[in-house]
């Protein structure tokens, strides 16, 4: 048979509660005779009735002895005496004889008992009654918010994102508060996580579907023959790269919003930097820019490095680097620099473009995916580069320039020493 916490908690207070019963009563019987308040009033009592033995006989002893309470009572006996049997008399040991010439002993025992029975029934019946009303109203103090947060788990578990429990458990400002503070925050968490899921999935259809509804446009004119076929097949193909390019951005953000690559590596973010700047010159140079770049003067040596990836961190530098050559007018700048602090060394790198720059509208969305700046690509080269910086410690923010273009300027934390 299953017990829930109120019935677990309601037995567990009755069996300690009778468990120190016992142990009281068994200290009570423990303790010496002369410290109980009987010791000290059952003598006077006994030459009381030694005295009433001698003038009006056993009888009128017994009578007066009835009327003693329970406790000297039970310790007092009376008893004739046998011929020949020595008496030592004492404080608990008196020798009596009748006006009828007959010996009676009194007795004064020492033994006392602690029987259940001898304890008065209103406190019984008290400590009984207060015993289940507090027994109640504690397993119901910590059994409701414990079911409260059961339910919450249910409807959690239903798909039910909006169940909360701050307002009704964390009132208590105890740890079971606490745990439905921390209960709001991961469904919270959840129905982000929901939310971006549908609007990925949304945005990922959408993607999906206009360069698939094109090449099939293109395909339909194919069939049709015609001269216009080679173009539909190249149209066709301009489509499937797209599809290839767009499935690969979708891949990269999957594996690096899941798990990134494991900090066992290090790297000079410097040493990155330039490289990426090296292998987009054929696009600088096609564009006629302007490129600026700007290095710390430091030997190789005395360079902090970043523990990471060096692969995953030249993915994020080349998506935001290429993102601002496209969107860059033809001969116009683009001014890369690079600083590192020397005190808690981290390293920023800022990346200017003369470009339109991004609507005041979507300039907090910007790193999110499928945010897209212009006409063209897929809005998710940053949103990549944003879950590579992070995931690596970093931070990566975007803003306007007053002149005109967009800065985009990437943080990240190194080690002090280099390795």
């Amino acid at each position: 048979m299953r017990i829930g916490l109120f019935g677990k908690i309601l037995i567990a207070f009755w069996m300690t509660l009778i468990a120190l019963g016992f142990v009281l009563s068994f200290l009570t019987g423990l303790s010496p005779y002369e410290d109980r308040p009987s010791a000290r009033y059952a003598p006077s009592f006994l030459a009381m009735l030694a005295r009433t033995v001698e003038r009006e006989g056993l009888d009128a002893a017994q009578t007066q002895r009835s009327l003693l309470a329970k406790p000297i009572r039970d310790q007092i006996t009376i008893t004739p005496h046998r011929p020949g049997e020595h008496v030592d008399q004492g404080r608990d040991r008196l020798l009596a004889r009748a006006p009828d010439r007959q010996e009676y002993v009194l007795r004064l025992s020492r033994e006392h008992t602690t029987e259940l029975s001898k304890v008065p029934r209103a406190a019984l019946w008290g400590g009984a009654i207060s015993g289940i009303a507090f027994s109640i109203v504690l397993a119901l103090y910590l059994s409701r918010p414990v079911m409260m947060l059961r339910r919450g788990f249910q409807k959690l578990s239903e798909g039910d994102l909006a169940v909360r429990l701050s307002s009704s458990v964390a009132r208590r400002n105890d740890e079971l508060g606490d745990l439905a503070v921390d209960f709001d925050v991961m469904a919270e968490r959840l129905g982000m996580l929901v939310t971006a899921r549908d609007r990925l999935l949304n945005d990922v259809s959408h993607e999906l579907r206009s360069p698939l509804t094109r090449a099939q446009l293109a395909i339909g004119l194919a069939r049709q023959g015609g001269q216009g076929w080679p173009e539909a097949i190249a149209r066709v193909e301009v489509e499937l790269r797209k599809l290839d390019s767009l499935v690969d951005e979708l891949l990269t953000l999957a594996r690096e919003e899941s798990a990134t690559e494991p900090k066992e590596d290090f790297f000079d973010p410097i040493w990155v930097v330039l490289k990426v700047l090296d292998d987009a010159q054929l696009e600088v140079k096609t564009k006629n820019l302007k490129l600026q770049t700007a290095s710390p003067q430091m030997d190789e040596e005395a360079r902090p490095v970043v523990a990471g990836s060096a692969r995953l961190f030249e993915r994020a530098v080349d998506n935001v680097v290429r993102n601002a050559i496209r969107f860059s007018s033809e001969c116009g700048e683009l001014d890369v620099r690079i600083d590192v602090t020397p005190v808690s060394p981290f390293y920023r790198v800022q990346i200017k473009d003369r470009g339109p720059g991004v609507d005041p509208k979507l300039i907090d969305t910007v790193l999110q995916p499928f945010v897209r700046i212009g006409d063209t690509g897929t809005g998710l080269g940053l949103a990549i580069a944003n879950r590579v910086i992070r995931a690596q410690g970093g931070s990566i923010t975007c803003h306007n320039r007053r002149s005109g273009g967009l800065c985009v300027t990437i943080e990240i934390p190194a080690i002090s020493a280099p390795i």
